[in-house]
């Protein structure tokens, strides 16, 4: 035993070691430079301040959600280039999210560099922050979104963004904390420090949220999806049990984000698993079939209260009683239903698995979860409707057809790449053949002479003919870059844009 003499003015270097038994060799031993004040007051790393501004951020975004968003999309032109994908709700939600990050770096105990090393300094703050974007990034995907008054693709895109930041913190904490301890910190199973950190239960969940990172990179999640979603869900639900066992400031902060998943998953996720649905099904091209729900006293609501640009995830037993894929919701012509159209995309994929099915079959039964999501405009206040669609990409457009039959004062244009005929008459289209050189007519089965023209659409051409009317919103989905240029180009125009995607 030593004694050390302590400075007030300078830090000490104390040697300490422990045993498990008497008599016996130590069992750990080390040494630790700290500071001892009689002018300076040190916080405690332990502090509430973290999960604190945690809570406040997610009740801030869930009451700003509630509120700002409901009047979301209509002016973001003004405030944001033309470029930008947020609306002024979700521009708050940054701004919420600014701030809280802000406060979480100013209320961590940063000490003098002669006093904690300046590893340790990055390792936890890189910790604090990850544990920030990981209570942030679960409530996007709890399916408790109707507060949010957004589309799922578009929630998806903040928990793509936090899930990045998260990981590459994680990373960060994990590099430092080495530098500082040493590789052996990682497999350390004992609690140890003020916040009775667990190494080793931190490593591996960092190494389950990696996994899942990697399975949605989207050149693996697009072609294996329903091995994406299997592991995406499995290795979260087990990261997020090892994560809340690393510290004991992690397991105060995520009570909020918790609770609201669990929620989420208690009164939406489960219910699904356990009705199922009898859908009629009719082969509408080579490659297409349409899955239609008839009107029940149990989907009344969902005809009624249909939203467009709303989504379902569709399982089929026959197929696999695991895998569910999000398709588009569609209100039937006669509204007496809903419908799916799926596109059979390749051999041997659940598409395709559907397709061959719906010709062996007149009815199939299936599990529907949702619908989820909303646009941010409300179609039924516009004047005039441009409807841009690309391939598949035209069904939440003959969904928003459907839906506006009954509002006679809502002039819609409808510009495809491929065809359907007859429609409404209240609707004008104009059809492009890509691979045509001039243009050309074709005669339908009913006789009725549809024109076409060569080449593919461009946005200036489509909308500069409803310059003058005031009150035009457009509405894109189908390829990536078509929807880009339909963006810019009215955003330059002044009209209100929704985009529709489903890139999951």
């Amino acid at each position: 035993m030593y004694d050390v003499a302590i400075a007030v003015d300078a830090p000490t270097n104390v040697i300490w070691a422990y045993g498990a038994k008497w008599p016996g060799k130590h069992v750990d031993k080390g040494a630790m430079l700290l500071a001892f004040s009689d002018t300076k007051d040190t916080r405690n790393v332990g502090s509430t301040s973290s999960y604190v501004v945690i809570l406040g951020t997610i009740v801030a975004s869930m009451a700003t959600a509630s509120l700002a968003l409901r009047f979301s999309f209509s002016k973001a032109h003004h405030l944001f280039e033309t470029t930008t994908d947020l609306s002024v709700g979700e521009g708050i939600l940054v701004l919420l999210y600014l701030t809280g990050l802000v406060l979480v770096l100013a209320l961590l105990p940063f000490y003098e560099a002669n006093i904690v090393a300046f590893d340790r300094q990055v390792s936890l703050a890189s910790g604090h922050l990850g544990l920030f974007h990981l209570s942030l990034l679960i409530v996007p995907v709890s399916h408790v979104g109707w507060w949010l008054n957004l589309a799922q693709s578009r929630l998806l895109k903040f928990h793509k963004a936090l899930s990045v930041v998260f990981l590459l913190c994680g990373g960060l904490h994990l590099a430092f904390s080495i530098k500082a301890y040493g590789a052996g910190i990682v497999w350390y199973r004992d609690p140890f420090g003020s916040q009775r950190v667990v190494p080793l239960f931190g490593f591996v969940a960092l190494g389950c949220f990696l996994c899942v990172g990697v399975v949605a990179i989207p050149i693996i999640r697009l072609n294996l999806y329903e091995l994406f979603l299997a592991i995406h869900r499995v290795l979260f639900v087990a990261g997020i049990v090892l994560v809340y066992l690393h510290s004991r400031t992690i397991q105060i902060a995520l009570i909020c984000p918790l609770v609201i998943y669990g929620i989420g998953g208690i009164f939406v996720r489960l219910p699904p698993f356990f009705k199922t649905y009898t859908v009629t099904t009719a082969i509408t091209t080579s490659h297409t079939t349409m899955l239609t729900l008839p009107l029940t006293k149990h989907t009344q609501r969902w005809v009624t209260q249909y939203r467009l640009c709303s989504h379902a995830y569709v399982n089929v037993p026959a197929i696999s009683a695991t895998a569910w894929h999000p398709f588009t919701v569609m209100i039937t012509p006669a509204r007496d239903g809903i419908a799916f159209c799926i596109k059979s995309v390749k051999p041997h994929s659940f598409t395709h698995k559907v397709h061959v099915l719906s010709h062996l079959h007149d009815h199939l039964n299936v599990k529907l979860a949702g619908p989820y999501g909303q646009p941010t405009v409300d179609l039924t206040k516009y004047q005039q409707v441009v409807l841009v669609g690309g391939g598949i990409g035209v069904t939440p457009l003959l969904g928003a057809i459907n839906f506006l039959d009954s509002h006679a004062h809502v002039k819609m244009h409808l510009c495809w790449v491929t065809m359907m005929f007859p429609l409404p008459h209240f609707v004008t289209a104009e059809f492009y053949v890509s691979l045509a050189i001039s243009e050309g007519q074709i005669e339908t089965d009913r006789g009725d002479v549809v024109r076409y023209s060569p080449g593919r659409p461009t946005a200036d051409a489509i909308l500069q003919r409803f310059q003058n009317i005031p009150r035009t919103v457009v509405l894109a989905c189908g390829p990536e870059g078509m929807i880009v240029d339909a963006q810019r180009e009215a955003y330059d125009r002044g009209f209100d844009f929704q985009k529709v995607v489903f890139a999951f």
